[in-house]
C-alpha cells in the first residue's frame, strides 16, 4: 500500500504542465489563424482593386473602340495623351492613356495604365490594343441566318446596285441569257441600259445600274486536324455556312450541289471610267466616290453549326507569322486612292472581279494558330483578310473596270483581242470582255477596240459584248487557246445616226456669272439665261461638241459635251470669278464726214480720237456697265455705253458725224396719171432750194425719171419737189442728212402727171 500511494503522488504534477503546454499551442494556432485572416482580407481587397481596374482599362479601351462615325473617330483617337481619377469601391484609381499612330495599315495603337495604393508594379493594370477604322455600312451581322443582309448600315456602293422589285416574264422579254456559270440565273438588260439578275421565274433578284457586273468567288471548306504528335490534316467541302455581302449583291451557295463553291455578284463601272455613280440619298456619308461596290465578304452562321466555336482562316493565320485575325471573320475588299506622295488618302470601290477567294473554317481551340497546318495543302487559295485591287488609284486616275483578278488561282494566262467599228454611230459604242471594258481608239473617224482579259489556263472561251449606237452584233464567243493569246475579235457595225434636236441645260456660277457669254460649235447656239444657268440648243448627229466661255473671267474656258440617245443633255459647269478690278481697253467706230474732230471722254478713264474712224478708252475698273460721251462735229448720239465683263478687250458703242451742209441731188419717177392724157414735153420739174430753174427729165426704155441739182443744203434742212403738170407723192419734201460733202439723194418723191 505505501509503495502505490507513492505512485499516485508523483503523477499530481504531470497534468498541470500538459495544460500549460496546450494552451501555449492553442495561443499560437489562434494567432496564426489571425494573421491568415489579416492575410487573407489583404489580398480579398487587392484581387477587388485589381479587378475594378481591368474593368476601367477595358472601359477606356471600348470607349475608343466604340466610335460609329468617321469624324468622331479622327477626333476622339487624335494622336496624344489623357487622364482621369476614379473612386472605386475600395481605393481611388488613376487612370492614363496614349494614343500613337500606326502604319501598314494605317491604325491606332492605344495604350490604358490604371494605378491605386502606392503604383507598385503589384498596383498596377497595362493594356494595349490597336484600332483602325472600318466602315459599319461594310460590315457583316453574323449572329443569324439574313442578319447580314437585315441589319446593314445605310448602303456604301453609291447606287452601282440596288433591290429590285421587278417580275418579269421570260417569254414576253427579249434579250436575257443564261449566264452558263451554274448558278441558274439569267441576265437582262432593259431599255435603259440597266442589268438585271433574274432567276427561273424572271423574278429580278438584284438590278445593277452601272455599266457592268462584277463577281466574287471561290469555296468554302472546313480544316480538319486530328488528333496526336503527327495530327493528319484534311480539307472537306464545307456547305454549312452561306457567304454573304456587307452590301447591295447577290450570292449563290452553293453554285453546284453537294460542292462548296460560290458566286457573288455586285455592281460597278458606274460609266465605264468608274466614275459618276449616282448620289447617295442616305444621312450617312461614305468616302467610296467611284466604282461602285466596296465592302466585306463574309460567312453566315446557320442553326445546322455554331460558328461561335469555329476558326475563320485567312492568309495571315495560315502563314502563322504572329498576325493572326481571331476575331475576324469576313474579307475586306476596296481600292486605296493615293495622293501625289503615294499616301493614302481614302477607299473606294474595286471595280474588278475576283476569283479564288476561298474561305477556311477549323475548329476553334483558343488561338488561330490552327490554321497554319494549312499552309501548304494543295487545291486551298485563301486570301488576306483584306484584299486591296492592284495597283492602286493616283491622284488622277479614273477607277476604271479590270478584268478578274486570279493571281491566287495557279496558272493563269492573258487574251488580247482586237477589231474594228464601222458605222456613222461609231463613236456610242462600248465593248466588253467577259463583262471587263475594252479600250477604243479613234483615228481619223476609223474605230478600233482592243481587249485583254486575264483567265486560267482552262478557260476555253470568253464573250466580246457591244452596246450602243445600234451596233450588231451584240454578242460573240470566241474559243481561246494558250497557243494563241492574240486574236481578231468580231467586225462590229454601228447603226446609222440621224440628227436630233438637243437641249443642252448647266450651271453657271460666281458674281459674274451675267457677264459670261457662251457658243457652241458645229452650228449650236447657246443663251446666258442670267439666273445662274444657261441653255444651248442643238440639231446634230451623236457626237461631241465644245461649249466655249468667255468674260466674267470665266473658267474652263471650254468643255466637251457628249451627245448621246437622249436629247436633253446636262452640260458642263462654269464658274465666273468674283469681279476684281482690272485695265480694259476700249476701241469703238466713229463715221462720218466730221470723224476725226469728235471729242471722246470716259469717267474715271481717258479717251483718244485715232483720227482713223476709230477711237479708244482706258479704264481700271470692276466689271460693269461704262459711259463713253462724244461732243462736236455734229455727232449723232451724245453718248453709249460699254460692258466691263472681265475681259481686257472691249467694244465699245459706234458714233455717226454729220456735216454742217452738203450739195444736195434728188432723184425720182415720173408716172401717168389716172383720166388724163401724158404729155412729158408739157410736164416741168422744179425744186426749192434749187440750183438751176428746172430739173433735167429723161425719158428711156418706158420710163419717166427726173433729177434735180437742188444745191447746197443746211443739215437737217429739207428739199421740195414740184412743177407743172405734175403732183408730187408721198416722201415730199426730202430730208437731208449732210453725211458727206456731197450726198444723192435717188428715193425722191414719186411724181404724177396731171392735165
Amino acid at each position: 500500500m505505501t509503495s502505490y500511494t507513492n505512485k499516485i503522488k508523483a503523477q499530481r504534477g504531470i497534468g498541470v504542465i500538459e495544460v500549460l503546454i496546450a494552451a501555449v499551442v492553442v495561443a499560437v494556432g489562434l494567432l496564426s489563424l489571425a494573421s491568415l485572416q489579416g492575410t487573407i482580407m489583404h489580398s480579398s481587397g487587392e484581387s477587388k482593386a485589381r479587378s475594378e481596374a481591368v474593368k476601367l482599362a477595358e472601359e477606356k479601351l471600348e470607349e475608343f473602340r466604340n466610335n460609329i462615325n468617321k469624324s468622331d473617330f479622327d477626333v476622339d483617337l487624335a494622336i496624344g495623351a489623357g487622364d482621369d481619377s476614379i473612386n472605386g469601391s475600395n481605393a481611388t484609381f488613376a487612370r492614363s492613356w496614349t494614343l500613337t499612330d500606326a502604319a501598314g495599315p494605317d491604325r491606332k495603337n492605344i495604350s490604358v495604365t490604371v494605378t491605386w495604393g502606392g503604383a507598385s508594379a503589384d498596383e498596377t493594370v497595362n493594356m494595349v490594343s490597336q484600332v483602325i477604322w472600318a466602315d459599319p455600312g461594310k460590315a457583316t451581322d453574323y449572329a443569324t441566318d439574313g442578319n447580314g443582309l437585315s441589319a446593314r448600315a445605310p448602303s456604301p456602293n453609291n447606287n452601282s446596285s440596288s433591290t429590285p422589285g421587278e417580275q418579269f416574264d421570260l417569254d414576253e422579254i427579249d434579250g436575257e441569257t443564261s449566264l452558263d456559270d451554274g448558278s441558274g440565273l439569267y441576265k437582262y438588260t432593259d431599255d435603259e441600259g440597266r442589268i438585271y439578275l433574274l432567276d427561273s421565274t424572271g423574278k429580278a433578284v438584284i438590278k445593277f445600274n452601272g455599266g457592268s457586273i462584277h463577281t466574287i468567288k471561290g469555296n468554302v471548306y472546313a480544316g480538319i486536324v486530328g488528333n496526336g504528335q503527327n495530327p493528319s490534316i484534311e480539307l472537306q467541302p464545307l456547305t454549312s455556312y452561306p457567304v454573304t455581302f456587307s452590301d447591295l449583291a447577290y450570292c449563290v451557295f452553293p453554285v453546284h450541289e453537294g460542292q462548296s463553291d460560290y458566286i457573288c455578284y455586285f455592281g460597278g463601272d458606274c460609266t465605264h471610267d468608274g466614275t459618276g455613280c449616282l448620289a447617295q440619298e442616305d444621312s450617312v456619308t461614305f468616302t467610296a466616290v467611284s466604282g461602285g461596290w466596296y465592302g466585306k465578304v463574309g460567312l453566315i452562321e446557320t442553326s445546322e453549326a455554331n460558328l461561335h466555336n469555329k476558326k475563320v482562316c485567312f492568309a495571315e493565320d495560315i502563314a502563322g507569322n504572329g498576325i493572326e485575325t481571331a476575331t475576324t471573320t469576313a474579307r475586306l475588299y476596296l481600292s486605296q486612292r493615293l495622293d501625289a506622295n503615294n499616301n493614302v488618302v481614302g477607299s473606294e470601290g474595286i471595280n474588278q472581279s475576283f476569283a479564288c477567294q476561298d474561305f477556311l473554317v477549323v475548329e476553334a481551340t483558343g488561338h488561330s494558330n490552327d490554321c497554319n497546318h494549312f499552309r501548304n495543302f494543295a487545291g486551298l487559295s485563301v486570301p488576306s483578310s483584306t484584299v486591296y485591287r492592284d495597283p492602286p488609284l493616283g491622284p488622277n486616275d479614273n477607277n476604271v473596270s479590270l478584268a478578274e483578278n486570279v493571281s491566287s488561282c495557279g496558272s493563269i494566262v492573258t487574251y488580247t483581242i482586237a477589231g474594228g467599228i464601222s458605222g456613222d454611230q461609231a463613236n456610242l459604242v462600248q465593248v466588253f470582255v467577259n463583262g471587263n471594258g475594252c479600250t477604243i481608239t479613234s483615228n481619223n473617224n476609223i474605230h478600233t477596240y482592243q481587249c485583254t482579259i486575264t483567265v486560267v489556263d482552262t478557260t476555253a472561251s470568253v464573250t466580246i459584248t457591244a452596246t450602243g449606237g445600234n451596233v450588231t452584233p451584240v454578242s460573240t464567243t470566241l474559243a481561246v487557246s494558250t497557243d494563241q493569246t492574240s486574236m481578231a475579235g468580231p467586225s462590229l457595225q454601228a447603226g446609222t445616226s440621224t440628227p436630233v434636236s438637243y437641249t443642252v441645260t448647266g450651271h453657271i456660277g460666281g458674281n459674274q456669272a451675267n457677264s459670261v457669254t457662251l457658243t457652241m460649235s458645229n452650228d449650236g447656239s447657246c443663251t446666258n439665261n442670267n439666273d445662274g444657268s444657261y441653255t444651248c440648243t442643238i440639231t446634230s448627229t451623236p457626237g461631241a461638241v465644245t461649249i466655249n466661255a468667255t468674260g466674267g473671267d470665266v473658267s474652263p474656258a471650254s468643255a466637251n459635251v457628249t451627245l448621246g440617245v437622249e436629247p436633253d443633255v446636262a452640260g458642263p459647269e462654269f464658274i465666273a470669278a468674283t469681279p476684281a478690278y482690272m485695265n480694259y481697253v476700249i476701241t469703238g467706230a466713229v463715221t462720218g464726214n466730221n470723224a476725226n474732230s469728235v471729242n471722246f471722254s470716259l469717267n474715271g478713264g481717258s479717251c483718244t480720237n485715232n483720227n482713223d474712224n476709230t477711237y479708244t478708252c482706258t479704264i481700271y475698273a470692276l466689271p460693269g456697265d461704262v459711259i463713253i460721251n462724244a461732243t462736236g462735229a455734229n455727232v449723232q448720239q451724245a453718248s453709249g455705253a460699254a460692258t466691263l465683263a472681265g475681259v481686257a478687250a472691249v467694244t465699245g458703242p459706234a458714233f455717226t458725224t454729220s456735216a454742217a451742209s452738203c450739195a444736195v441731188t434728188v432723184s425720182g419717177i415720173i408716172e401717168k396719171g389716172t383720166g388724163n392724157t401724158f404729155k412729158v414735153d408739157d410736164v416741168t420739174v422744179t425744186s426749192t432750194p434749187s440750183a438751176t430753174n428746172t430739173c433735167e427729165i429723161t425719158k428711156a426704155s418706158g420710163s419717166t425719171t427726173y433729177s434735180c441739182d437742188a444745191g447746197t443744203v443746211t443739215d437737217g434742212a429739207s428739199v421740195t419737189i414740184g412743177g407743172t403738170h405734175v403732183s408730187a407723192g408721198v416722201g415730199n419734201p426730202v430730208t437731208v442728212d449732210c453725211t458727206a460733202n456731197s450726198i444723192s439723194i435717188t428715193t425722191g418723191p414719186k411724181l404724177t402727171t396731171t392735165n
